[in-house]
């Protein structure tokens, strides 16, 4: 019994670590990006406005949506998922990011400004819009679906059809769209920011599980 709890406190600890690195990456990660945006905000922006981001329409109401994508980043820490789907979420996450803040200074993306209505989704819009870079930054990958996606996949490692997964993918895929419906990106930035998660997510999960044996293999020693 002594030997059972043991290794539970162990358990418990080890996610403690890995959870506490996931929310110093995202920390750093979010100061980086305020920083980039005021500096890209500065440079001339490249018009990538298509026909079809013009046939979107705006729909206030996903603003809700959208924003309930701040509370995304608590999930690896308060619902529990394997150790190294945390390290790889970590990893993937910072990978992704230097990506993007290199895209960003690079590539500059246009955005038009909307005109908005009175109601209270339109308001709280309105509020947005007001902090976002001026003229326009951070834009090309959409930082809203790169970590949805990236969180998406924390979860998804199992591969279960669970209802919690089809839930989970629901959200991201909604999350993806608001940020269109709101006319906070528009389709080029989002396409990039879900083939950008995925396509480091597997040497990210790779270095995950490099790192998890090598301290396997410290503490046996």
């Amino acid at each position: 019994m002594k030997e059972q709890n043991k290794s539970l406190d162990k358990s418990h600890h080890t996610q403690l670590h890995f959870k506490t690195g996931w929310i110093i990456v995202y920390v750093v990660v979010l100061l980086l990006f305020l920083g980039v945006g005021v500096c890209a905000s500065s440079f001339a922006s490249v018009n990538l406005i298509t026909p079809v981001d013009k046939s979107i329409p705006l729909i206030p109401e996903f603003v809700w949506i959208y924003i309930s994508f701040y509370g995304l980043p608590l999930f690896p820490i308060f619902l529990r998922t394997e150790d190294v789907s945390i390290v790889a979420g970590s990893i993937s996450l910072g990978l992704c990011s230097i990506v993007a803040f290199v895209l960003y200074i690079a590539v500059p993306v246009h955005l038009e400004s909307t005109s908005l209505g009175n109601s209270i989704s339109e308001q709280v819009l309105a509020i947005i819009y007001s902090l976002d870079f001026r003229p326009s930054a951070n834009k090309l990958p959409s930082m809203h679906s790169l970590i949805a996606w990236t969180v998406l996949l924390m979860y998804w490692q199992r591969r279960e059809l669970t209802l919690f997964n089809s839930l989970h993918l629901l959200y991201t895929i909604l999350v993806s769209a608001s940020t269109l419906f709101v006319k906070q990106h528009l389709l080029v930035d989002v396409i990039s920011a879900v083939f950008l998660s995925m396509a480091l997510w597997v040497p990210s999960k790779l270095i995950a599980q490099a790192y998890i044996s090598s301290l396997s293999i410290k503490r046996t020693a």
